[in-house]
């Protein structure tokens, strides 16, 4: 359902440098190949399910395999990327069938941005010996690349920065070595061979990357957060969270009324829960003719509406799965929204949107991960256009989520402030109700009472808690709040996102 998260550092779990020295040191790799690979033994085959040929994106390799990624099983390496597999008579053909062909029957690099290009063979004993580059879908396009493949010659790749073995897309010889290299690297001039040392990494496996390249990629993340201008547009669906932040972070600065409805400012900052939120689901709508961003308009409203509408009621969205008996497909699909799968797009239906994510392979558990969007979405959609087209719809919602939350008290969100919008919370409410009716009780005994240097005032029967207000939490974003009088039922304090 996303689209490739190729800008997006990957913040998985990575291998110690020790452990991935091997993988990385070697001498230079022989080019010696055999004439076609041979299929793979058994203890080549991925670790996990195997791509499907038809839906594979990086960000498939990334979110489906957080720790293992998925291994080749032609090749019998780890790989995020398609592979191009250069035989012994120098043609080319995609091990694994990734890569679609063209009505002549070659393959079709435009499909790709980004290939490994593979060069070697599966040795005897069923150990791959590969030598890995990182090769962009312009060099297989250029004049000299197309006559090589004629005449089957080995295709020119001039200034090519050859990678590591086995999945290492990493250069051994030109690519850092040690963290004084790659502060050099950084504040050059020149920062070319910096974006291409770091694109290297990131399309590395992360479990062969090692720390070193890993810190490298953080750091290099947090200086091209620190460099990216004031007036940019909005972020496309794969930016990272923190770029997202930054920008709203922006926008408000420039105009404190400045608002983005379902990502509200809460205390000084923003919230996780609702950046991740509202990316997951601007990535179900196109991109606009830049393929930059999201374009806006009726269809993009109307989605979002309805989609909150469905969201922000507790198991809304697994209950109609159940009662509208919707398969939902076990690998995910990237076709975006339109306008031909809701019978009327100017009245957005909930069962259209509900029929549309299970076709994309979204699961109940991962829907209500997104409730915290969507309730933002629908109080601040509520109070900036009371008379909107969508009010009934979200104001039914609303009330829906709000009695279901009262009967199921643990149905209450977790991990958003306490005072984010839409963060509806009986136990919260009452405890409120009471401090309010305890300190007007407590004002109306101070004004009856006449106070002199020598009478002091009658002490309370109970101490006295003031109320909470919303400023008491600025900036404070309170997880677990068993601080808050009233809170002690310890089955209650944490409820489903």
């Amino acid at each position: 359902m996303w689209p490739a998260f190729e800008d997006r550092p990957r913040k998985v779990p990575r291998r110690d440098s020790s452990e991935w020295t091997t993988a990385h040191t070697h001498t230079e790799p022989s080019m010696e190949e055999a004439p076609d690979i041979p299929p793979a033994p058994p203890q080549l085959l991925s670790r996990l399910q195997p791509l499907d040929p038809d839906t594979f994106t990086v960000a498939e390799a990334q979110v489906v395999a957080p720790t293992a990624t998925p291994i080749s099983p032609q090749c019998g390496f780890p790989a995020l990327i398609p592979i191009i597999h250069c035989r012994a008579d120098n043609s080319l053909h995609a091990p694994d069938g990734l890569v679609p062909l063209t009505a002549d029957g070659e393959l079709d690099f435009s499909a790709y941005p980004r290939y490994i290009y593979a060069t070697g063979h599966i040795s005897p004993d069923g150990t791959p010996n590969f030598q890995t580059t990182l090769v962009r879908r312009g060099r297989f396009q250029t004049p000299e690349a197309i006559a090589a493949r004629k005449t089957n010659s080995r295709i020119p790749f001039v200034d090519l920065v050859l990678g590591g073995r086995d999945g290492v897309l990493i250069s051994p010889i030109k690519d850092p070595r040690s963290q004084q290299e790659i502060t050099t690297l950084f504040n050059a001039r020149d920062k070319k061979p910096a974006r291409e040392y770091i694109e290297r990494v990131r399309f590395t496996p992360p479990e062969l990357c090692g720390s070193l390249h890993s810190r490298a990629l953080d750091h290099w993340t947090a200086l091209q957060i620190d460099t990216i201008p004031s007036d940019r547009p909005e972020p496309s669906p794969a930016t990272h969270p923190t770029i997202w932040k930054r920008w709203l972070r922006e926008k408000h600065t420039a105009d404190v009324h400045f608002q983005y409805i379902g990502v509200p400012l809460v205390g000084k900052g923003f919230q996780n829960a609702h950046v991740d939120g509202n990316r997951a689901l601007l990535a179900c709508l196109p991109l606009n003719i830049k393929g930059t961003a999201i374009r806006n308009g009726p269809l993009r409203t109307n989605f979002m509406s309805t989609a909150a509408a469905l969201l922000g009621v507790p198991r809304r969205y697994e209950q109609l799965i159940s009662e509208k008996q919707l398969p939902i497909y076990k690998t995910r699909r990237s076709e975006p929204y339109n306008e031909k799968q809701s019978r009327n797009a100017l009245n957005p239906n909930i069962e259209d949107i509900a029929r549309y994510l299970a076709q994309s392979g979204v699961t109940p558990n991962e829907a209500e991960q997104w409730r915290p969007w969507a309730t933002a979405y629908i109080e601040m959609t509520l109070s900036t256009y009371p008379d909107g087209t969508h009010t009934p719809t979200l104001k039914q919602a609303r009330n829906l989520a709000r009695e279901r939350i009262a009967d199921e008290p643990a149905l209450a969100l977790r991990s958003v402030h306490v005072d984010a919008p839409g963060n509806y919370n009986p136990i919260i409410e009452r405890s409120r109700e009471a401090r309010r009716s305890q300190l007007a009780s407590c004002g109306n005994e101070t004004d009856t009472a006449v106070q002199t240097p020598h009478q002091p005032m009658a002490e309370s029967s109970s101490p006295i808690t003031p109320y909470v207000t919303p400023d008491d939490f600025a900036g404070t974003y309170i997880l677990d709040p068993t601080q808050i009088h009233g809170w002690d039922d310890e089955n209650m304090r944490m409820g489903p996102g």
